[in-house]
């Protein structure tokens, strides 16, 4: 299936990044991540498309995790940095050194349906508890 133009003007975009930080997180990671060429960090989860989990977020505070998670709309998806945290279908970023380039790949993959879309979160917790 080819990636249609809006896909494609979409992709030249700057990709919408929600952080959330937890333990472990690296001191610079906020300035590496403003300075991240292609990337716009947002305030609130509505106006991202990528969550990006950056150092461990306590188990305490999981559902709090999940919850933010589904606040993004859709397509969306979720990132893992410097975290022991398991979110489904996020993806695991081991080197921050081309983080704009990662977090865009993921962003232009989601766009053209290559990347298996984020779930809601929320559901599947209820139904563990």
């Amino acid at each position: 299936m080819g990636m249609s133009w809006l896909a494609k003007m979409a992709g030249l975009a700057e990709v919408p990044v929600f952080v959330a930080f937890g333990e472990g997180a690296p001191a610079d990671a906020a300035s590496v991540l403003a300075k991240a060429p292609g990337l716009r960090v947002v305030e609130t989860p509505r106006a991202a498309a990528i969550l990006f989990v950056v150092g461990t977020v306590p188990k305490a505070l999981l559902p709090q995790l999940h919850r933010l998670h589904d606040q993004l709309p859709h397509p969306r998806a979720s990132a893992l940095w410097h975290s022991r945290n398991e979110l489904p279908g996020a993806t695991r970023i081991e080197e921050i050194a081309n983080i704009s380039v990662l977090l865009r790949a993921i962003h232009r993959d989601l766009l053209v349906g290559s990347l298996k879309r984020s779930e809601e979160h929320t559901s599947e917790l209820q139904s563990l508890r």
